[in-house]
């Protein structure tokens, strides 16, 4: 038994000594993208107006400055500097002058009833905005307002706004065939974090209020392309790392006892 235990150690030892070094980039900017967007216009906010077509239209007021909207696809942004999004809160009014900052505190950006983006609405808005995303109709109006409604109840379910059924959803669906695992999609999602699903993007809720009284109102979703100053540099693979070496080295030690106590006795002749 005692050889067994020490056959296991070292072959465990040996395994974290060969596994490769993972790297997470990290450090995607986003409390400068708040910032920036926040104290727009010497801190008075973004401002903005909306209309119903297909999807909400928000459109900004020039002389506040103008958020940045290179991250969605031709065709969701225009000219007058508006940009396509979704209403997130069910029953939530949306003004017609509102004022907006982004949510983020403590690695979350959440709605004012405090409902947190999560990874999965983080990635179907993302690939929604850059125009990539599957079974999305762009082109077509009239399926498009369907996908429209599909793709709003994907977000608040995964959000826990609503409930869905995920089988019936075809974004909840490709969801499931991306990863099949519905607690990874519910997770918090940090705007500061690189996923490699989302890729360089980073994903917001927006709270708006109404200029004037203050009144909260609809929040809505909003991506930004980011930057990452921090991601940390690959090792060269010749050159093992200290760490690396010292395991290897107590993997080997342990065999050679191990094989020393079960080597078979030689009969004297």
């Amino acid at each position: 038994m005692k050889t067994m235990r020490f056959q296991l150690m070292s072959i465990a030892l040996l395994s974290i000594a060969i596994l490769p070094q993972s790297f997470v980039k990290a450090d995607m900017n986003a409390q400068a993208i708040v910032d920036q967007f926040n104290q727009a216009s010497g801190g008075t906010r973004m401002k903005f107006s909306y209309s119903y077509q297909d999807e909400i239209h928000l459109s900004q007021y020039g002389n506040y400055g103008f958020a940045d909207t290179s991250a969605y696809a031709q065709g969701l942004t225009g000219s007058n500097s508006y940009f396509r999004t979704f209403c997130v809160q069910p029953n939530i009014k949306a003004w017609q002058n509102m004022e907006a900052t982004l949510n983020y505190e403590n690695g979350r950006s959440s709605t004012t009833d405090g409902h947190y983006l999560t990874i999965g609405a983080a990635y179907l808005y993302s690939q929604f905005a850059a125009g990539t995303l599957n079974e999305y109709d762009y082109d077509n109006i009239t399926s498009r307002t369907d996908c429209n409604g599909a793709l709003l109840s994907a977000i608040r379910c995964l959000m826990g706004i609503s409930i869905e059924k995920w089988t019936s959803n075809e974004f909840l669906t490709q969801l499931l065939v991306i990863k099949n695992d519905k607690c990874y999609w519910t997770q918090a999602y940090d705007p500061n974090q690189y996923y490699d699903i989302i890729g360089d993007y980073s994903v917001f809720v927006m709270n708006n209020r109404e200029i004037g009284t203050g009144k909260n109102g609809q929040d809505f979703l909003y991506v930004a392309k980011t930057n990452q100053p921090n991601v940390p540099e690959l090792p060269e693979p010749s050159v093992p790392e200290p760490a690396t070496v010292l395991l290897w080295g107590l993997g080997s030690l342990v065999m050679f006892g191990a094989a020393r106590r079960v080597r078979p006795k030689t009969e004297n002749k």
